[in-house]
């Protein structure tokens, strides 16, 4: 904390720290335009009226027939007439040009802002002979709240615990089996793509909800005068399975040091899901249908492009494969003949990167992957890793029970995966790939892929939650 500086002597010593500042801007319009002036030419062709009149023109038809009186071959001709109207006059008209000025407005400059403190959030202390004091000090539109909690004595957060109970309640009642079965079966069912892939975080993110909803109760317990877990609440148990699906749902009351002797309702689950077999070859068929599926977008090419470091990596990619980098990928099944998807990656100044159909130059690097065998990479870690977490309340830590033995299992399914189910060729561009392979990934991931988001979650351990 900071002290507050005095032009007189007391006793007396005052802090303060500043905890948020609330600021606005006054922005206003500082662009200056001027007259711009250029000489332009147009040209026209004079409107004319042509002078017409009829005009008969005639030809003379003869036939030619057998006179038999003087046995001699003769000719009858007759003259055939027809009136024709005949125009002119319009034929030594030319073309017209004028010069004229062509006068319009040019403007530059931009919005201009001034940032201004409009509100602040303190503790404020003060230190004298015979104790000391702090509170909060907050102004601006809004803050006035924050003014509120100095009297801490009438904090009360019942209503809030009793609005997050009635959430609880609204949730637990269709929660179980049958709900499993309807969401995974019927809801998951059907060739409805675009409500499987929108879909598919429904069940477990009604799960997250009801976690959240205790992590809250929790939270507001501090500031209630009951400081038991509120009542209501009927335990979910849910077990469900079949041959792409795996949930288990249970509920446990958990201690925790920071509630003293509150037990904290626990909602607790493993969950893994992958599409069938066949539903996932249809879902990346519909997916590769739209466009700009895959790659940057627009923003991020530009972003891109205004990069150095971006840039340096694409025309290092580039100048090595002789001015582009062209990879064709490939995904197909070896057991039929019918289902193969292509397309292609280029990575050059040009298009920065971009996946299409097709290219007109033969690519650098085939990469081919079989499909069953990275089916069944997906599905070892969805089930086997993914699956066996516990996921829960911000409370709950799970010890690693497997140790390195799990590392190394990921290890052995990322091998066999690489070795029975992927081809790349020429075969000596593996090497090459490996090298390149963290500058595409983060292209293709765009220009954000390199930040980090870290949870600041503080967890207990306790082994037991794991029994039912």
């Amino acid at each position: 904390m900071s002290e507050y500086e005095k032009d007189y002597e007391t006793e007396r010593s005052n802090y303060y720290y500043n905890i948020k500042n609330v600021t606005d801007k006054n922005c206003w319009d500082d662009s200056s335009c001027e007259q711009v002036c250029d000489d332009k030419e147009k040209c026209y062709t004079p409107d004319c009226t042509p002078e017409c009149h009829d005009e008969e023109t005639c030809e003379e038809i003869c036939e030619e027939f057998f006179n038999q009186e003087t046995n001699q071959t003769e000719q009858n001709c007759t003259d055939e007439c027809s009136i024709e109207e005949i125009c002119g006059g319009c034929e030594g008209i030319e073309e017209i040009c004028e010069t004229y000025t062509d006068c319009h407005e040019e403007c530059s400059g931009d919005e201009k802002c001034d940032e201004f403190i409009n509100g602040e959030i303190k503790f404020e202390g003060e230190c004298k002979d015979g104790g000391s004091n702090f509170w909060i000090n907050a102004w601006g539109d809004g803050l006035d709240y924050y003014n509120e909690l100095n009297e801490g004595e009438d904090w009360n957060c019942e209503p809030e615990i009793q609005r997050l109970v009635s959430v609880r309640k609204a949730i637990q009642k269709d929660m179980d089996n049958e709900f499993a079965i309807w969401f995974f079966e019927d809801f998951m069912g059907g060739d409805d793509y675009d409500k499987i892939i929108n879909g598919e975080h429904g069940f477990r993110g009604v799960l997250d909800i009801l976690i959240r909803n205790e992590e809250e109760i929790a939270n507001n317990l501090h500031c209630s005068e009951n400081k038991e877990w509120p009542s209501g609440f009927e335990k979910i148990d849910i077990t469900y399975a079949n041959n792409n699906t795996h949930v288990e749902v249970w509920e446990k009351n958990i201690p925790a040091e920071w509630m003293e002797d509150t037990k904290l309702y626990t909602t607790l689950y493993k969950y893994s899901w992958i599409p069938d077999r066949e539903l996932l070859k249809r879902l990346i068929d519909y997916k590769l249908s739209e466009t700009n599926t895959f790659g940057p977008s627009a923003k991020d090419i530009a972003e891109i492009k205004e990069d150095e470091g971006q840039m340096e990596v694409i025309n290092s990619l580039s100048d090595r494969y002789g001015g582009s980098f062209d990879v064709k990928l490939e995904l197909k099944e070896e057991q039929e003949e019918g289902f193969s998807i292509k397309k292609y990656l280029q990575i050059n100044p040009d298009v920065i990167i971009k996946f299409s159909d097709q290219i007109e130059e033969k690519p650098d690097i085939s990469v081919e992957v079989d499909y069953n065998t990275l089916y069944n990479f997906i599905s070892y870690m969805s089930y086997e890793m993914e699956g066996d977490r516990i996921e829960g309340p911000h409370w709950v830590w799970i010890e690693d029970k497997e140790g390195p033995g799990k590392f190394f299992s990921v290890v052995g399914a990322v091998s066999k995966m690489w070795r029975e189910g992927v081809t790349i060729k020429p075969r000596y561009a593996l090497l090459k790939l490996f090298f390149n392979s963290k500058n595409i990934i983060s292209l293709i991931r765009g220009v954000d892929s390199n930040k980090d988001y870290e949870g600041e979650k503080v967890k207990m351990s306790g082994e037991f939650i794991e029994e039912r």
